[in-house]
């Protein structure tokens, strides 16, 4: 056992540290590395490497930067530590890690620094802090070897942070640089912790549970857990953790713990009497065994639950809401829908976890069986937001949604709801792909029918042009939109289809006679029609050669997202842009015109398949697009005129300016 005395340890920095200590981009400092290694002031050499990882000592490296000006941090010697590792340790390892926090949670506790005690010390600190061994004792005995060190860290890092509790925050937001893979698997967004903040607090009061009591049914960190409890703030809300012998389990207890929170522990879900139960399923690793494992929970949890619960489930919409191409795991999802349990399905953006910007996440809530009707009569709202931001109007009205889905069946009928819709229990359940394809609901909210339609008239008499929108007429009425459909779900029902576009054999020529679309003529890099190739030519060197049919939308989805409709058909679509195709016969309320200007409208690409395209009343379609077709022909006349005003200045100054013409004023009597 270690007798030596805490003393401040060295501290070691990364290049990358180095980088967000200095509030700069990765590539800078080494940059800066190389610019200066033949100056007066090199950067200091590496002292040190972990695993690939070079180390520089983190006081020669702030020194550098305050001689040399360097980053855009004035407070680098007070921040250091922050962003520093102890010397020769990776916070990647999960004993270290653990033992870290363990020490933090420590410090939190006794509310003392480590400095002049001893690695014995240190440890019987540890046993009389924690007797039972239910959060830390176990964890700061694993790292007896490294506990100096990493004491005299954690005493700096609570410097550095204004305390043990912003210390232990940090180092979970940070465990992206240093933080073992099931840490890191457990992060959240805020935005995402927001909104579950705000649905489990309505979920307390809908069930009565007063006051507020919650239950983490999984750990990996705590984010959900703990974003409720301070949301909460000062009021008597009750933490409660299902299990948590997990190291997972002890690591939220800690966290807790750090934050001045507790929490008590069960094993049985039913005798903790009205609550919210929150699950956060990540499912990292690929391959079936870890959805297995999450919907056997899920399974079990749903069952579990007494009627004066509610259960918010958070997992990858992968596992929740899209195909599930193993026939297993469908029928796992399929039984814990079938409990009745589950009341409402909704698919989140992606980016709201961290490590994996581009995964979507999606909720499933759970209440209680709804009893006395058939189970052919059982319905789910579902609501479909990944093209939505989480603001604070959707976060609104997402939740007041699935208050009314837990709502008796009679005000459930009754509900107009503002993003999502009921479906059928059985229909949700015969989905061998995406849980619900047709079930996206609006997600933006624009103005009511009055509003647009006063728009609509001033828009028309700013130019005295009532003809603009081919003399049709508006009207307010009260009905409901249709859901919009992503462009993956409408291409499992077939709705759509989705063409590639010609990679060969786009040759334009003078005097060719069909038309090219790609992307310089969606991004208007040259005008639309000025690019064209032999017809006989082309379709006899291509052996699937695909063109263009009568109303069909061409789109691309870079540089940034463009559509057209090429209203005439017969052009030669050249990739990557991509012909969509509507069926005509499935009349699902899909308009070439609306698809079109919902894919221009669009202020980034990201999938096609997750983009939203509206639908409309059949009978409007018709309508919509004379009036677009007028509104798009006074725009070309504009932009024509516009073009002529140009040419008209650009003449008279390079003839004013070159002397070969001169202005002369009107003659006031002329006038």
């Amino acid at each position: 056992m270690q007798t030596a005395k805490i003393e401040a340890t060295r501290l070691e920095l990364s290049l990358g540290d180095v980088a967000l200590l200095a509030r700069v981009q990765r590539p800078v400092p080494s940059m800066w590395r190389t610019r200066s290694a033949d100056g007066e002031l090199p950067f200091p050499e590496p002292v040190a490497r972990v695993g690939t990882e070079e180390r520089f000592n983190a006081d020669s490296v702030v020194a550098w930067l305050e001689a040399t000006g360097r980053g855009r941090n004035p407070d680098t010697r007070a921040d250091a530590a922050a962003f520093a590792s102890p010397a020769g340790l990776s916070l990647r390892e999960p004993m270290l890690h653990a033992g870290l926090t363990a020490l933090l949670c420590l410090k939190a506790m006794t509310a003392g620094d480590f400095a002049g005690l001893t690695a014995a010390g240190i440890l019987d600190l540890a046993a009389a802090a924690d007797a039972d061994d239910v959060l830390l004792r176990s964890e700061v005995a694993a790292v007896e070897r490294h506990v100096v060190t990493l004491a005299a860290y954690a005493d700096a890092q609570a410097e550095a942070a204004y305390g043990p509790a912003q210390a232990f925050e940090r180092l979970l937001d940070q465990r992206f640089r240093q933080g073992p893979a099931e840490i890191i698997a457990g992060s959240l967004a805020a935005p995402v912790r927001t909104l579950c903040a705000v649905l489990a607090g309505s979920l307390a009061r809908d069930c009565g549970s007063d006051p507020a009591t919650y239950v983490s049914a999984t750990s990996g960190g705590g984010d959900l857990i703990v974003s409720l409890a301070l949301a909460e703030g000062d009021t008597d809300a009750n933490l409660v953790l299902l299990g948590g012998a997990s190291s997972g389990g002890r690591l939220l207890r800690r966290r807790l713990r750090a934050l001045g929170l507790h929490a008590e522990t069960t094993t049985d879900l039913p005798s903790v009497g009205p609550a919210v139960v929150i699950a956060h399923y990540p499912v990292e690793a690929p391959g079936i065994a870890l959805r297995q494992q999450a919907f056997d929970a899920l399974d079990e949890l749903a069952l579990s639950l007494t009627d004066e619960q509610r259960g918010l489930v958070l997992a990858p919409a992968s596992l929740l809401t899209d195909r599930l191409a193993d026939r297993g795991l469908q029928q796992q999802r399929s039984q814990a829908l079938r409990t009745g349990r589950v009341r409402a399905v909704v698919r989140l953006p992606a980016g709201l976890a961290p490590h994996r910007s581009r995964e979507a996440l999606a909720l499933w809530v759970l209440g209680p069986e709804v009893t006395g009707r058939p189970r052919a009569d059982r319905r789910i709202a579902v609501a479909d937001v990944s093209g939505a931001g989480l603001t604070g109007l959707v976060v609104d009205q997402l939740r007041d949604d699935i208050l009314a889905a837990l709502a008796a069946p009679a005000i459930v009928r009754a509900r107009s709801f503002a993003l999502a819709r009921l479906v059928a229990t059985s229909s949700v359940l015969a989905q061998s792909g995406a849980l619900f394809p047709a079930a996206a609901a609006p997600v933006s909210v624009g103005t009511d029918g009055r509003e647009a339609a006063l728009r609509v008239e001033r828009l028309r008499s700013c130019r005295n042009a009532s003809d603009v929108l081919g003399g049709v007429s508006v009207h307010v009425i009260e009905g409901r939109a249709l859901p919009p459909v992503t462009t993956g779900q409408a291409v499992e029902q077939r709705l759509v289809r989705v063409i590639p576009g010609n990679r060969d054999g786009i040759v334009p020529q003078m005097g060719g006679n069909l038309p090219v679309i790609g992307v310089p003529e969606l991004s208007g890099a040259v005008p639309a029609g000025s690019r064209h190739l032999d017809r006989l030519t082309f379709l006899g060197s291509q052996a699937a050669a695909r063109l263009t049919e009568a109303g069909d939308v061409v789109f691309c989805t870079s540089p940034r997202p463009h559509a057209v409709v090429d209203a005439a058909g017969g052009s030669a679509v050249q990739s990557p842009a991509r012909i969509l195709r509507i069926d005509p016969v499935l009349d699902e309320g899909l308009s070439p015109d609306v698809v079109a200007h919902a894919i221009n409208s669009r202020k980034a690409g990201g999938s096609w398949r997750s983009w939203l395209l509206p639908r409309i009343d059949p009978t409007q379609a018709p309508l919509l697009s004379a009036a677009l077709t007028t509104v798009d022909a006074e725009r070309n006349a504009l932009r024509q005129r516009l073009d002529e005003l140009d040419q008209l200045r650009d003449t008279v100054v390079h003839a004013v300016t070159s002397g070969t013409l001169a202005l002369t004023a009107p003659d006031p009597k002329d006038s």
